[in-house]
């Protein structure tokens, strides 16, 4: 059974407030697990970069993005939580149409996108829906 780590929530959390706030940087904890899903979020626009902190190891400094002064990151939906975990096939995946949204994902091949995973033609766990 997959595990879905608590620092995966505090993460997302932080990030959204952090962009409600009209924040330029955000500090979050420095997992593997959030550095896998940082890098997710780079690739598909999300934030514009992240750098470890000089002062303290345990930290990562998260540099926001934003679109005609709106933060790209408004909204999380978990979808999985530790006791209700819920997997997407890639038969699901291609049909969704949503483009207005970012599907995360834990595949066998890591954490990814959904349009990632349709191009590696792979499904897994859903971990959030971010607007």
């Amino acid at each position: 059974m997959v595990k879905i780590h608590k620092s995966i929530f505090e993460m997302f959390i932080q990030l959204k407030n952090s962009s409600k706030s009209y924040k330029k940087y955000s500090v979050i904890t420095k997992t593997k697990q959030n550095i896998k899903l940082l890098k997710c979020l780079y690739v598909e626009g999300y934030i514009l970069g992240y750098f470890f902190s000089k002062t303290n190891s345990t930290k990562i400094n998260v540099i926001l993005k934003y679109q005609n002064n709106e933060p790209l990151i408004k909204t999380i939906r978990f979808i999985s939580k530790p006791n209700n975990i819920k997997y997407c096939s890639i038969k699901l995946l291609v049909q969704q149409k949503n483009i207005n949204s970012l599907i995360i994902l834990n595949t066998s091949k890591g954490y990814m996108s959904s349009s990632e995973a349709k191009l590696n033609h792979v499904g897994g766990m859903i971990i959030c829906q971010i607007y």
